[in-house]
């Protein structure tokens, strides 16, 4: 007869809620996530900056300058989108510098609000392949589900360049999120494990990202005041 429906996967909530706290349920095989991201310098190569997004727009540029000078020296700074969805892009004299701050600056709270932050050479590359299938629009999340978590679950299929949970304090949609993967495979590999599978009370579903779903986020200018510096009212000098 007929083959019957597909049973449904299940991944605890807990798993994608405490923000790494805890150790995930659904652990990838000794070894996947590293073959799964390849060689990353082809993917994307080594930057000695940094992109910051999300940031709190009380935070000052002294502020910045005392926190990032802790990772290496501060070649420049410079503000990458205007407000209110303020970004800077910081360029520092090593590549081992960036990369540092990057690990430890991405989704870390700062002043009370979680900000991304992306090597310079990651952005291009996510500027390149918005809508090539490495970006993914996940649905029908649980609304208790934390952004670190989410990232944790995403990194098992690949490396993440980007990814960010619709915020309901924006006004905005519930139970979505977003991410970016390095590589189409990855992401295909991601869709093809997460798509239908149960996180807590919601079954998610996957899907690429198509330019309409941009509305659905802040956050995502992806440095366009420095990509076209002409905006109207923009208020920048390079």
């Amino acid at each position: 007869g007929a083959p019957g429906p597909r049973p449904v996967r299940r991944l605890p909530r807990r798993a994608m809620l405490t923000g790494g706290k805890e150790p995930s349920l659904l652990t990838a095989a000794p070894g996947a996530v590293a073959e799964a991201m390849g060689d990353d310098t082809k993917a994307v190569p080594p930057s000695p900056a940094i992109y910051i997004c999300d940031m709190n727009p009380q935070i000052t540029e002294a502020e910045m300058q005392q926190l990032l000078g802790q990772y290496g020296e501060v070649v420049s700074l410079r503000q990458a989108d205007i407000e209110p969805e303020l970004a800077i892009i910081v360029e520092f004299a090593t590549v081992d510098a960036a990369e540092q701050a990057q690990k430890i600056i991405n989704l870390a709270s700062l002043r009370g609000k979680t900000c991304r932050c992306m090597s310079v050479s990651a952005l291009e590359v996510i500027r390149r392949t918005m809508v090539n299938g490495q970006r993914l629009i996940v649905e029908n999340l649980d609304p208790a589900i934390q952004l670190h978590g989410f990232s944790d679950v995403c990194s098992l299929f690949g490396r993440v360049l980007d990814c960010k949970l619709a915020d309901p304090a924006e006004g905005r949609s519930t139970g979505v999120g977003f991410v970016h993967y390095a590589r189409e495979e990855e992401a295909a590999r991601a869709r093809q494990s997460l798509d239908g599978m149960q996180i807590g009370e919601r079954e998610v579903k996957l899907r690429p990202f198509q330019w309409d779903d941009a509305a659905l986020f802040s956050g995502t200018s992806y440095a366009r005041l420095l990509y076209n510096p002409y905006i109207e009212g923009a208020g920048y000098v390079q």
